[in-house]
């Protein structure tokens, strides 16, 4: 039984039971029948068992009347009674509330719920298999990312692990597998679980998980398989989606209401597609952000020495980064046709090649071949890593990025906050980014090279105003963390099981606005498996109206009470 649920915070009572239920424990409510033999194992809400998976029951102890065993805390009341008695606890003085006790005789457990002094001849003992881990009263979240390595959805999981804090959330980070490029710093109590094979690293997070009472796991970057594995512990599972659908992990279009509590998409680009593919799964949108701090707004290069073009991307099919040497070469020729003297324009790509993907190995081929080809072999560099990402911004005049498909991009909004304009396609969020901001110019994704020249060259010759602030509006990582922790509470306490059905109660479906909302709105929510059915106070059960019918076309049940003082008979079903 766990004792103690608060209403507030329903996710500690959540954690407690999964713990016992890990420990092959049946959890009855506070509410229920008690029945009248035991055993009995009480744990206050919030709490959890150290070692569930290894849990036994203590053995019977004869001659030694009523047995009541203690699992201990790490500090506090009960920690301090052991100090003073060693593992055999006196009956006869008061005792700490209750947070872990098996008892062997329903009566001392029932006395125990009521507050009032245990029956004589009751033995207390300390069992080590009862002891307790943490019992942190926030919710308790885990940022799980499949690497630790430079890369955006990377730098999003670990920015929450570290920023979630400050809004009332514990957080940590979980790695799950090696980096193939140069791995981020890890912060503090960092999981590590890349030395474990592939199909043993759930299992084994999932054991420490409902050890350290997680309330949510938070997955980044894992394929579908991966998170349905996770899904198995009964933690809630919120998943961010970072890309376009055309970039989404192996398997995603396949997950289902049990697998994901709630998705995040990291811009409402992303949001739309999500409803489409996965109706059934709720989406909320939270946007990427960066800490405006980390990229100050710096002065522009002075361009008597020439332009510099910066494109941050790690080289991936997806960023298309073979188009960018004819943009060089059509830049350069663009400039020209302005009336600029030989023109020296340069670019520098801020991304590592990874020699472990050979899609990778790949992209960067295709780059060297392609200024081979137009010629501008040597006004490309690559920083590999080597250059911090501020440094290159900081050095450019403009950013330029050709992705096939995205979803917000963090090296635009580094970019941006660093007083720098930004040339892009108009895929996955980068619409959202553009609002309002003239530092950053659209091109249609089709665009051909000579389309890229014409902007940049304008850009290049006539900077529009710095984006520096407008970032702080809407895609600082603080708000990222404090819109993060909202839903993780939403997430934490969500209902363990979703009503049979669903009812809406209203006058009418006559011709209006409302009632058309309403049609539309239960329609949608049947299309996405929530069983619903509607009540019509004032219509007449032989009278349908074509709202009505249109419901009952569409599969949904409709009832219809007898007007007033008309009958006694039980509403009629449509």
């Amino acid at each position: 039984m766990v004792l103690g649920g608060d209403t507030r915070r329903p996710w500690l009572a959540a954690r407690s039971r999964r713990s016992l239920l890990a420990a092959g424990i049946a959890v009855i409510d506070l509410h229920e029948p008690v029945p009248e033999t035991g055993p009995w194992l009480l744990l206050k809400a919030g709490e959890v068992l150290l070692r569930p998976a290894v849990f036994r029951s203590p053995p019977a102890l004869a001659g030694t009347g009523r047995l009541v065993a203690i699992g201990l805390p790490m500090s506090g009341a009960w920690a301090e009674l052991h100090d003073r008695h060693g593992g055999d606890y006196p009956a006869s003085e008061p005792l700490p509330p209750v947070l872990a006790e098996w008892h062997a005789d329903a009566s001392t457990a029932t006395a125990r719920i009521r507050g009032e002094p245990l029956p004589a001849g009751t033995r207390l003992v300390h069992w080590t298999p009862l002891d307790l881990g943490g019992s942190d009263q926030r919710i308790v979240v885990w940022q799980v990312v499949t690497s630790l390595q430079h890369g955006g959805a990377e730098k999003i999981a670990r920015e929450l692990a570290l920023s979630l804090s400050k809004h009332g959330v514990s957080a940590r980070l979980v790695v799950l597998g090696k980096p193939h490029r140069a791995p981020l710093p890890l912060p503090a109590g960092t999981l590590d679980f890349s030395h474990l094979p592939r199909g043993e690293r759930a299992r084994e997070l999932i054991d420490l998980a409902v050890a350290a009472g997680v309330d949510v796991l938070h997955l980044h970057l894992t394929d579908a398989v991966e998170t349905r594995a996770l899904s198995a512990s009964g933690i809630p599972i919120m998943v961010t989606v970072h890309n376009t659908r055309a970039g989404w992990p192996t398997g995603w279009e396949s997950l289902k209401g049990g697998d994901v509590t709630l998705m995040l998409a990291c811009c409402q680009a992303v949001e739309v597609e999500l409803r489409a593919a996965l109706p059934r799964l709720p989406v909320r949108t939270v946007w990427n952000g960066i800490r405006p701090n980390e990229f100050p707004e710096t002065p522009v290069p002075d361009t008597g020495s020439g332009f510099i073009l910066a494109c941050v991307a790690n080289p991936r099919p997806q960023k298309r980064l073979e188009l960018l040497p004819a943009i060089l070469a059509a830049t350069r020729d663009e400039l020209v046709a302005r009336g600029v003297p030989n023109p020296d324009v340069r670019l520098v790509i801020a991304g590592e090649t990874s020699a472990g993907l050979p899609e990778a190995v790949a992209t960067r081929t295709a780059v060297d071949h392609a200024a081979m080809r137009h010629g501008v072999a040597e006004r490309i560099s690559w920083t590999e890593g080597r250059r911090p990402v501020r440094e290159v911004l900081a050095g450019c005049h403009a950013l330029v990025s050709c992705s096939a498909h995205e979803g917000l991009s963090l090296g635009h909004l580094e970019a941006l906050s660093s007083g720098r304009p930004v040339i892009a396609c108009d895929t996955g969020g980068t619409r959202e980014l553009a609002w309002r901001n003239p530092a950053l110019c659209l091109l249609e994704p089709a665009a051909k090279p000579a389309d890229f020249a014409r902007v940049i060259a304008r850009v290049l010759m006539a900077p529009p105003p710095s984006a520096h602030r407008l970032v702080w509006r809407d895609f600082t990582s603080d708000r990222m963390a404090a819109r993060v922790a909202g839903l993780c509470q939403r997430v934490a306490t969500r209902p363990t099981t979703a009503p049979d059905t669903l009812w809406f109660v209203t006058n009418n479906l006559s011709t209006g606005g409302a009632q058309s909302s309403l049609r539309r709105l239960v329609k949608e929510l049947q299309r996405r498996g929530c069983p619903v059915r509607v009540a019509l106070l004032q219509e007449y059960p032989e009278h349908p109206t074509a709202g009505r019918l249109d419901l009952l076309d569409s599969g949904i049940g409709v009832v219809v009470p007898p007007p007033p003082g008309s009958s006694s008979l039980p509403p009629r079903w449509s």
